[in-house]
């Protein structure tokens, strides 16, 4: 959401949604879509990791 330029009260959870396997990748729906249209960015760079209870991520995005 940060990396969109708002916040969670511009953005529903469910809006953004983070698949797995090999890489993160980040897909946008609704109004998250839209932001990333509007702002121009074409892919966002996710980077998870954890360790027993504690868990961090990071994204970056990527403009056209």
């Amino acid at each position: 959401m940060k990396s969109l330029g708002c916040g969670w009260r511009q953005i529903k959870w469910k809006d953004i949604e983070i698949t797995g396997g090999e890489k993160p990748t980040a897909n946008f729906k609704k109004v998250a879509y839209d932001r990333a249209l509007e702002k121009n960015i074409n892919f966002v760079h996710v980077s998870l990791s954890h360790e027993n209870n504690k868990a961090i991520a990071f994204a970056v995005s990527e403009k056209k």
